[in-house]
């Protein structure tokens, strides 16, 4: 799950391939604005075919977050 994870941020993010996807924080992720969280938020969706709800939305912050938000939904 997790390098799939890595490959729809980079992607969505338009980071290098290379990029350490593990680590990436919103605050600290220049190209993460608004209009890349939503395309973020979408990509996931799309990937693992799940829907988020709006508490989710609020809690994607980071990779980890997502992590954490996909194993509560059994997603390994």
């Amino acid at each position: 799950m997790t390098q799939r994870l890595c490959h729809v941020f980079t992607k969505s993010l338009e980071l290098p391939a290379e990029t350490d996807a593990a680590t990436l924080q919103r605050d600290f992720v220049e190209s993460w604005d608004s209009l890349a969280h939503i395309s973020l938020i979408t990509a996931i969706e799309n990937e693992f075919d799940l829907i988020f709800n709006a508490d989710d939305y609020a809690r994607i912050t980071s990779f980890e977050a997502v992590v954490e938000i996909l194993q509560a939904r059994g997603i390994e």
